[in-house]
């Protein structure tokens, strides 16, 4: 139970967007509040900002909900140095827009009801990144993911996150194409770029290549 003499938390303030500019000519100490309606609920355009974690969003509300575009920053105690901007429905992401995370990661593209859902591209802080579709924050569909690491790429199709099936391409050309497990390789075609040789097999647990039809593991 809260401390009946706990102070309660300061209220959301909903501002005009305005520069210091124009507050200066105008003689403003501080932004003028910005439109509600008749029920004192936020309509059109301002800045929101939230006291209790300092964040703060700067766009279209309709009927108090941020719908349409606008960019919302989030604080230092809620997640420092993250922001998204892009488009809203009903305080939700959703449309197309832009999220970069607090380790410096950003993903590009399409949302659905607050998740990455659609086409879109996510570059992580590690340097990797994914291009392609995705269903409920997973990779899901078809897509590539480029490792930065090894400069190899998966080519091909993701289920819930994990790449299952298609071509992975190495730094030298070489290709491995078949089916995968949780983004392991396991059943297909090898390919060597530097000699054209060409065999099928499946990758063994120790990481060595079984040629089909062989007892030796290349």
């Amino acid at each position: 139970m809260a401390d009946e003499d706990e102070d309660p938390p300061p209220p959301i303030t909903w501002k005009k967007v305005i520069s210091e500019a124009e507050m200066e000519e105008q003689g403003l100490d501080e932004a003028p509040d910005a439109a509600i309606n008749e029920e004192g609920i936020p309509i059109g355009e301002g800045v929101m900002t939230y006291p209790v974690n300092n964040d703060t969003f700067t766009g279209a509300v309709e009927v108090g909900k941020r719908t349409g575009k606008g960019k919302y920053v989030f604080g230092p105690e809620s997640a420092n140095g993250a922001n998204y901007e892009g488009e809203y429905k009903e305080n939700m992401k959703e449309g197309q827009g832009k999220f970069t995370y607090p380790d410096g990661s950003v993903y590009e593209g399409s949302w659905k009801a607050d998740k990455r859902d659609g086409e879109g591209e996510y570059r992580y802080a590690s340097g990797d990144v994914y291009r392609g579709a995705w269903k409920e924050d997973k990779k899901n569909g078809q897509g590539s993911y480029l490792f930065k690491e090894s400069m190899s790429t998966f080519m091909g199709e993701f289920k819930d996150g994990k790449f299952i099936k298609g071509e992975w391409i190495m730094k030298d050309g070489s290709t491995f194409s078949g089916i995968y497990s949780k983004d392991i390789p396991k059943k297909g075609t090898y390919n060597f770029a530097s000699t054209g040789n060409t065999i099928e097999g499946w990758f063994l647990k120790t990481g060595f290549f079984k040629e089909r039809n062989s007892s030796i593991p290349c």
